[in-house]
Protein backbone atom coordinates (compact mmCIF):
# COMPACT_ATOMS: atom_id res chain seq x y z
CA UNK A 1 0.00 0.00 0.00
CA UNK A 2 0.92 3.60 -0.37
CA UNK A 3 1.79 5.78 2.31
CA UNK A 4 -1.28 8.11 1.29
CA UNK A 5 -3.66 4.75 1.82
CA UNK A 6 -2.82 4.62 5.36
CA UNK A 7 -4.61 6.92 8.17
CA UNK A 8 -2.73 9.59 9.57
CA UNK A 9 -0.82 9.04 12.53
CA UNK A 10 0.20 5.35 11.68
CA UNK A 11 3.22 3.95 10.80
CA UNK A 12 2.31 3.55 7.41
CA UNK A 13 2.11 6.93 6.82
CA UNK A 14 5.51 8.13 8.43
CA UNK A 15 6.83 8.97 4.92
CA UNK A 16 4.37 11.73 4.66
CA UNK A 17 4.93 12.99 8.37
CA UNK A 18 8.84 13.10 7.69
CA UNK A 19 8.03 15.41 4.51
CA UNK A 20 5.72 17.57 6.38
CA UNK A 21 7.96 17.66 9.37
CA UNK A 22 11.31 18.85 7.56
CA UNK A 23 9.48 21.32 5.37
CA UNK A 24 7.75 22.81 8.55
CA UNK A 25 10.90 22.66 10.98
CA UNK A 26 13.67 23.07 8.27
CA UNK A 27 15.46 19.89 9.90
CA UNK A 28 16.41 16.83 8.63
CA UNK A 29 14.13 14.23 9.87
CA UNK A 30 16.46 11.18 8.70
CA UNK A 31 17.51 8.12 10.33
CA UNK A 32 21.24 9.92 11.98
CA UNK A 33 18.61 12.28 14.16
CA UNK A 34 15.07 10.92 14.19
CA UNK A 35 13.28 7.48 14.73
CA UNK A 36 9.68 6.58 13.37
CA UNK A 37 8.38 5.62 17.53
CA UNK A 38 5.73 2.96 17.63
CA UNK A 39 3.56 4.05 20.05
CA UNK A 40 2.09 0.50 20.15
CA UNK A 41 4.98 -2.14 19.75
CA UNK A 42 4.33 -4.08 16.96
CA UNK A 43 5.16 -7.06 19.18
CA UNK A 44 2.20 -5.94 21.67
CA UNK A 45 -0.41 -6.18 18.76
CA UNK A 46 0.74 -9.57 16.58
CA UNK A 47 2.05 -11.82 19.02
CA UNK A 48 -0.60 -14.46 17.28
CA UNK A 49 -0.37 -13.34 14.15
CA UNK A 50 -0.43 -16.01 11.34
CA UNK A 51 2.39 -14.38 9.22
CA UNK A 52 5.81 -13.30 9.88
CA UNK A 53 6.51 -9.36 10.10
CA UNK A 54 8.02 -9.16 7.12
CA UNK A 55 4.50 -10.33 5.31
CA UNK A 56 2.02 -8.00 7.37
CA UNK A 57 3.14 -4.74 6.45
CA UNK A 58 -0.09 -4.26 6.08
CA UNK A 59 -0.80 -4.80 9.87
CA UNK A 60 2.35 -2.88 11.25
CA UNK A 61 1.32 -0.07 8.68
CA UNK A 62 -1.95 0.83 10.15
CA UNK A 63 -0.21 0.88 13.91
CA UNK A 64 -0.19 4.61 15.87
CA UNK A 65 3.10 6.06 15.04
CA UNK A 66 5.23 9.62 15.53
CA UNK A 67 9.20 10.48 15.17
CA UNK A 68 10.80 10.33 18.27
CA UNK A 69 14.56 12.26 18.59
CA UNK A 70 17.51 9.24 18.13
CA UNK A 71 18.76 8.81 21.36
CA UNK A 72 15.79 8.97 23.14
CA UNK A 73 14.00 5.82 20.97
CA UNK A 74 17.03 3.93 21.30
CA UNK A 75 16.93 4.27 25.34
CA UNK A 76 13.28 3.77 25.63
CA UNK A 77 12.66 0.06 26.22
CA UNK A 78 10.40 -0.97 23.52
CA UNK A 79 13.26 -0.55 21.53
CA UNK A 80 15.65 -3.40 21.35
CA UNK A 81 14.82 -6.55 23.69
CA UNK A 82 17.05 -6.00 26.96
CA UNK A 83 15.79 -7.31 30.40
CA UNK A 84 17.07 -5.13 31.82
CA UNK A 85 14.94 -3.35 34.38
CA UNK A 86 14.26 0.20 34.01
CA UNK A 87 13.05 2.37 36.60
CA UNK A 88 9.78 1.84 36.29
CA UNK A 89 10.40 -1.70 37.20
CA UNK A 90 9.84 -2.80 33.52
CA UNK A 91 12.04 -4.29 31.02
CA UNK A 92 11.08 -4.98 27.25
CA UNK A 93 9.45 -8.31 27.34
CA UNK A 94 6.83 -6.50 30.98
CA UNK A 95 6.65 -3.40 28.83
CA UNK A 96 5.39 -5.37 25.49
CA UNK A 97 3.19 -8.11 27.48
CA UNK A 98 1.66 -4.96 29.55
CA UNK A 99 1.06 -2.97 26.46
CA UNK A 100 -0.85 -6.29 24.86
CA UNK A 101 -3.26 -6.58 28.04
CA UNK A 102 -4.20 -3.01 27.39
CA UNK A 103 -5.00 -3.10 23.97
CA UNK A 104 -6.76 -6.70 24.48
CA UNK A 105 -8.65 -5.18 27.30
CA UNK A 106 -9.90 -1.94 24.50
CA UNK A 107 -7.51 0.59 26.51
CA UNK A 108 -5.26 2.33 23.71
CA UNK A 109 -5.33 5.36 26.16
CA UNK A 110 -3.24 2.96 29.04
CA UNK A 111 -1.04 2.24 26.47
CA UNK A 112 0.07 5.03 24.92
CA UNK A 113 0.42 6.63 28.23
CA UNK A 114 2.72 3.37 29.30
CA UNK A 115 4.86 4.63 26.20
CA UNK A 116 5.10 7.94 27.34
CA UNK A 117 5.57 6.94 30.93
CA UNK A 118 8.83 5.18 29.79
CA UNK A 119 10.32 8.20 27.96
CA UNK A 120 9.66 9.75 31.02
CA UNK A 121 12.11 8.26 32.79
CA UNK A 122 15.19 8.72 30.08
CA UNK A 123 18.01 11.38 30.57
CA UNK A 124 18.36 11.16 26.85
CA UNK A 125 15.21 12.31 26.73
CA UNK A 126 15.09 15.74 28.95
CA UNK A 127 18.42 16.30 27.39
CA UNK A 128 16.55 17.48 23.71
CA UNK A 129 14.04 20.09 25.95
CA UNK A 130 14.35 23.16 24.38
CA UNK A 131 15.74 22.02 20.99
CA UNK A 132 14.04 21.85 17.43
CA UNK A 133 14.24 18.44 17.45
CA UNK A 134 12.02 18.21 20.77
CA UNK A 135 9.79 20.52 19.22
CA UNK A 136 9.23 18.20 16.07
CA UNK A 137 9.22 15.22 17.97
CA UNK A 138 6.57 16.92 20.10
CA UNK A 139 4.12 17.99 17.24
CA UNK A 140 5.06 14.73 15.53
CA UNK A 141 3.62 12.92 18.71
CA UNK A 142 0.25 15.52 19.04
CA UNK A 143 -0.33 14.99 15.32
CA UNK A 144 -0.81 11.30 15.41
CA UNK A 145 -2.52 11.94 19.00
CA UNK A 146 -5.14 14.25 16.74
CA UNK A 147 -5.68 11.88 13.88
CA UNK A 148 -6.56 9.10 16.58
CA UNK A 149 -6.10 5.92 14.51
CA UNK A 150 -7.66 2.42 15.69
CA UNK A 151 -5.10 0.41 16.40
CA UNK A 152 -5.30 -3.25 14.63
CA UNK A 153 -4.42 -6.01 17.18
CA UNK A 154 -4.80 -10.19 17.31
CA UNK A 155 -6.69 -11.10 19.87
CA UNK A 156 -5.92 -14.26 21.75
CA UNK A 157 -7.66 -16.67 19.38
CA UNK A 158 -5.66 -15.25 16.52
CA UNK A 159 -8.49 -12.73 14.93
CA UNK A 160 -7.13 -9.73 13.83
CA UNK A 161 -9.62 -6.80 15.24
CA UNK A 162 -9.26 -2.93 16.03
CA UNK A 163 -9.45 -1.53 19.40
CA UNK A 164 -11.84 1.89 19.59
CA UNK A 165 -10.10 5.01 18.79
CA UNK A 166 -9.45 7.08 22.07
CA UNK A 167 -12.09 9.96 23.80
CA UNK A 168 -11.57 13.64 23.75
CA UNK A 169 -10.17 13.61 27.62
CA UNK A 170 -7.69 11.02 27.09
CA UNK A 171 -6.33 12.85 23.89
CA UNK A 172 -6.37 15.82 26.01
CA UNK A 173 -4.00 14.25 28.73
CA UNK A 174 -1.49 12.62 26.54
CA UNK A 175 -1.06 15.85 25.05
CA UNK A 176 -0.76 17.73 28.70
CA UNK A 177 0.90 14.80 29.92
CA UNK A 178 3.60 15.63 27.32
CA UNK A 179 4.29 19.38 28.01
CA UNK A 180 4.50 18.54 31.51
CA UNK A 181 7.35 15.67 30.95
CA UNK A 182 9.09 18.79 28.38
CA UNK A 183 9.13 21.20 30.91
CA UNK A 184 9.31 19.88 34.00
CA UNK A 185 6.20 21.75 35.47
CA UNK A 186 2.59 21.06 36.09
CA UNK A 187 0.43 22.71 33.17
CA UNK A 188 -2.63 25.15 34.93
CA UNK A 189 -5.55 24.35 35.18
CA UNK A 190 -7.05 27.17 32.87
CA UNK A 191 -4.54 25.83 30.19
CA UNK A 192 -5.80 22.17 30.78
CA UNK A 193 -9.16 23.37 30.00
CA UNK A 194 -8.45 24.68 27.04
CA UNK A 195 -6.05 22.23 25.71
CA UNK A 196 -8.84 19.79 26.66
CA UNK A 197 -11.82 22.14 24.59
CA UNK A 198 -10.03 23.96 21.83
CA UNK A 199 -8.20 21.54 20.77
CA UNK A 200 -9.87 18.24 20.81
CA UNK A 201 -12.96 20.01 21.35
CA UNK A 202 -14.34 17.73 24.77
CA UNK A 203 -15.96 19.20 27.71
CA UNK A 204 -14.50 17.11 30.50
CA UNK A 205 -11.68 14.81 31.29
CA UNK A 206 -14.05 12.25 33.14
CA UNK A 207 -17.46 12.37 31.14
CA UNK A 208 -17.19 8.85 30.44
CA UNK A 209 -17.13 5.45 32.46
CA UNK A 210 -13.92 4.76 33.78
CA UNK A 211 -13.81 0.65 33.31
CA UNK A 212 -12.32 -0.16 30.14
CA UNK A 213 -14.65 -1.47 27.73
CA UNK A 214 -14.58 -4.71 25.40
CA UNK A 215 -16.26 -6.39 22.49
CA UNK A 216 -17.95 -8.53 24.85
CA UNK A 217 -20.22 -5.50 25.85
CA UNK A 218 -21.32 -4.62 22.51
CA UNK A 219 -21.04 -1.72 20.13
CA UNK A 220 -22.86 0.65 21.98
CA UNK A 221 -20.82 0.44 25.04
CA UNK A 222 -17.46 0.44 23.17
CA UNK A 223 -17.94 3.58 21.21
CA UNK A 224 -18.19 6.97 23.08
CA UNK A 225 -18.27 9.86 21.95
CA UNK A 226 -17.78 13.77 23.61
CA UNK A 227 -21.38 15.02 23.10
CA UNK A 228 -24.30 16.48 25.02
CA UNK A 229 -27.10 14.09 25.91
CA UNK A 230 -29.70 14.28 23.25
CA UNK A 231 -32.78 12.31 25.69
CA UNK A 232 -33.24 13.90 28.88
CA UNK A 233 -33.04 11.96 32.29
CA UNK A 234 -35.80 9.68 33.24
CA UNK A 235 -36.57 11.40 36.29
CA UNK A 236 -37.21 14.73 34.48
CA UNK A 237 -39.67 13.21 32.30
CA UNK A 238 -41.10 11.91 34.95
CA UNK A 239 -41.39 15.45 36.53
CA UNK A 240 -42.93 16.78 33.07
CA UNK A 241 -45.06 13.92 32.96
CA UNK A 242 -46.68 14.82 36.23
CA UNK A 243 -46.37 18.57 35.59
CA UNK A 244 -49.17 18.08 33.00
CA UNK A 245 -51.22 15.80 34.47
CA UNK A 246 -55.08 16.94 35.61
CA UNK A 247 -57.08 16.57 38.43
CA UNK A 248 -60.45 15.51 37.70
CA UNK A 249 -62.66 16.69 40.01
CA UNK A 250 -64.82 13.54 41.84
CA UNK A 251 -68.05 15.27 42.40
CA UNK A 252 -69.22 12.09 44.46
CA UNK A 253 -67.43 13.47 47.26
CA UNK A 254 -69.88 16.29 47.60
CA UNK A 255 -72.68 13.70 49.29
CA UNK A 256 -71.32 13.87 52.66
CA UNK A 257 -70.08 17.07 53.19
CA UNK A 258 -72.88 18.25 55.36
CA UNK A 259 -74.87 19.96 51.72
CA UNK A 260 -71.99 22.65 52.05
CA UNK A 261 -71.62 22.46 48.37
CA UNK A 262 -68.03 22.29 47.61
CA UNK A 263 -66.16 19.20 46.66
CA UNK A 264 -63.56 18.19 48.91
CA UNK A 265 -59.54 18.19 49.23
CA UNK A 266 -58.32 14.82 47.19
CA UNK A 267 -55.38 15.75 49.86
CA UNK A 268 -57.89 15.11 52.95
CA UNK A 269 -58.29 11.55 54.40
CA UNK A 270 -61.59 10.45 55.90
CA UNK A 271 -60.56 10.18 59.25
CA UNK A 272 -59.59 13.63 58.88
CA UNK A 273 -63.47 14.47 59.27
CA UNK A 274 -63.90 11.92 62.00
CA UNK A 275 -61.33 13.63 64.34
CA UNK A 276 -63.21 16.13 66.99
CA UNK A 277 -62.09 19.46 66.76
CA UNK A 278 -61.65 21.23 70.54
CA UNK A 279 -64.62 23.22 69.98
CA UNK A 280 -67.73 22.39 67.67
CA UNK A 281 -69.34 25.87 67.71
CA UNK A 282 -72.09 25.61 66.12
CA UNK A 283 -73.32 22.67 68.39
CA UNK A 284 -71.96 23.75 71.63
CA UNK A 285 -70.03 19.99 71.71
CA UNK A 286 -66.57 19.88 73.69
CA UNK A 287 -64.05 17.77 73.13
CA UNK A 288 -63.25 14.14 74.96
CA UNK A 289 -60.11 13.92 77.76
CA UNK A 290 -58.22 11.85 74.80
CA UNK A 291 -58.47 14.80 72.02
CA UNK A 292 -57.20 17.24 74.89
CA UNK A 293 -53.29 17.19 73.59
CA UNK A 294 -54.23 16.74 69.98
CA UNK A 295 -55.33 20.13 68.49
CA UNK A 296 -56.14 20.21 64.60
CA UNK A 297 -55.47 21.71 61.89
CA UNK A 298 -57.37 24.56 60.13
CA UNK A 299 -57.84 24.93 56.17
CA UNK A 300 -58.13 28.73 56.34
CA UNK A 301 -59.86 28.47 52.75
CA UNK A 302 -62.15 25.87 53.70
CA UNK A 303 -62.53 25.15 57.96
CA UNK A 304 -61.88 21.66 57.18
CA UNK A 305 -59.00 19.93 58.93
CA UNK A 306 -56.16 18.70 57.23
CA UNK A 307 -54.39 15.16 57.35
CA UNK A 308 -50.77 15.43 58.92
CA UNK A 309 -48.98 15.24 55.61
CA UNK A 310 -50.75 18.34 53.71
CA UNK A 311 -50.43 20.68 57.24
CA UNK A 312 -47.64 22.89 56.24
CA UNK A 313 -47.93 26.29 55.49
CA UNK A 314 -47.99 27.86 51.77
CA UNK A 315 -49.32 24.89 50.10
CA UNK A 316 -49.95 25.09 46.52
CA UNK A 317 -52.73 22.57 46.85
CA UNK A 318 -56.63 24.07 47.00
CA UNK A 319 -59.57 23.06 45.52
CA UNK A 320 -60.88 23.53 42.73
CA UNK A 321 -64.11 26.25 42.49
CA UNK A 322 -67.35 24.50 40.94
CA UNK A 323 -67.07 26.14 37.24
CA UNK A 324 -62.98 24.41 36.92
CA UNK A 325 -63.33 20.82 35.93
CA UNK A 326 -60.28 20.08 36.60
CA UNK A 327 -56.96 21.87 38.34
CA UNK A 328 -53.01 20.97 37.80
CA UNK A 329 -52.06 18.77 41.16
CA UNK A 330 -48.46 19.41 40.75
CA UNK A 331 -47.18 22.71 42.60
CA UNK A 332 -45.62 25.25 40.19
CA UNK A 333 -42.32 26.65 40.08
CA UNK A 334 -40.39 22.77 40.21
CA UNK A 335 -36.58 23.36 39.33
CA UNK A 336 -35.31 21.22 36.43
CA UNK A 337 -32.25 22.37 36.07
CA UNK A 338 -28.77 20.54 37.20
CA UNK A 339 -24.94 22.25 38.32
CA UNK A 340 -22.87 22.90 35.19
CA UNK A 341 -19.53 20.72 34.93
CA UNK A 342 -16.78 21.91 36.74
CA UNK A 343 -13.12 20.52 36.60
CA UNK A 344 -11.92 21.40 39.80
CA UNK A 345 -11.48 17.83 41.13
CA UNK A 346 -9.40 16.62 37.99
CA UNK A 347 -5.62 17.27 39.09
CA UNK A 348 -3.34 14.70 37.33
CA UNK A 349 -0.16 13.98 38.21
CA UNK A 350 1.44 12.46 35.11
CA UNK A 351 5.24 11.35 36.27
CA UNK A 352 2.96 9.26 39.04
CA UNK A 353 0.18 7.99 36.65
CA UNK A 354 -2.59 9.08 39.03
CA UNK A 355 -5.76 11.26 38.42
Amino acid sequence: MRDDEYPEGTYGRRGKERKYLEDEYDLDMGGSHFQVEHAHGYASTARRAPRSRKSNTRHEGEILAYHETLRAHRDHPGTGSSLRRRTTGLNSRDYRDRQEEYLLDDDPYSSLELNQLEYNTLPSFHAASGSREAEAADASFRRSIKANPRTPIYDRSGDRRYTRSMRPGEQARLDIGRTEMRERREVPHSERVRVLREEYGGSRFDEYPTRSRGPADGDELSHFFDAPRERESSQRRALRKLAKTPYKRDYGLDLDDGGRGRSRSPYVDDRDYDRPSRRDKSRGRGLSDSYDDRPSRRSKSSGRGLSDRDAYASSSRYDAPEEDDFLLSQPSGLSFSRPRDTYDDYDYDYGSGRY
